[in-house]
């Protein structure tokens, strides 16, 4: 297995769950952490988390599908850690309510969280990622995606 010290990930979805367990398996490894959610508080959590594999750890705390925010987290990653070598998409959204009673809003924001989101993040961190030799871009889906909507 190739040394990951010195990579520079980005985690999406990094304020709990899958995106913190992803964080504390990645710093194991050595890899530094740009942790990414809407919630300071709860990616601060994350990044305590972490702070026993003493890796650099760069939180964003922002709506990922506000206009221009995903640009926004991939210019402020690159800016604190200075590259960027695997992004990883796991912040993701299901449906909270029957088919039958979603609203186009609801609609629209699952959208938005799932495809829009990890889209334009990879589109902004393209043009980062061809400087590195260790380029990884990794989309999870959401874990709703195997489980049947029996509430139509």
């Amino acid at each position: 297995m190739r040394d990951l010290h010195g990579n520079v990930a980005l985690i999406t979805g990094a304020s709990g769950g899958i995106g913190t367990a992803l964080a504390k398996r990645l710093a194991q490894c050595g890899i530094d952490l740009v942790l990414c959610g809407r919630s300071v508080e709860k990616l601060e959590k994350t990044r305590a988390a972490v702070a026993e594999y003493g890796v650099k750890t760069y939180l964003f705390a922002e709506d990922l599908t506000a206009d221009g925010a995903p640009q926004a987290c991939i210019d402020a990653a690159v800016k604190a850690m200075g590259r960027l070598d695997i992004l990883i998409n796991n912040a993701g959204m299901a449906l909270s309510c029957p088919y039958a009673q979603t609203s186009e809003a609801q609609f629209d924001t699952i959208m938005a969280t799932n495809v829009r989101v990890p889209y334009f993040l990879c589109q902004a961190a393209l043009p980062v990622l061809r400087r590195s030799d260790r380029a990884t871009i990794i989309n999870i889906p959401t874990v709703a995606g195997d489980r049947p909507n029996t509430s139509v």
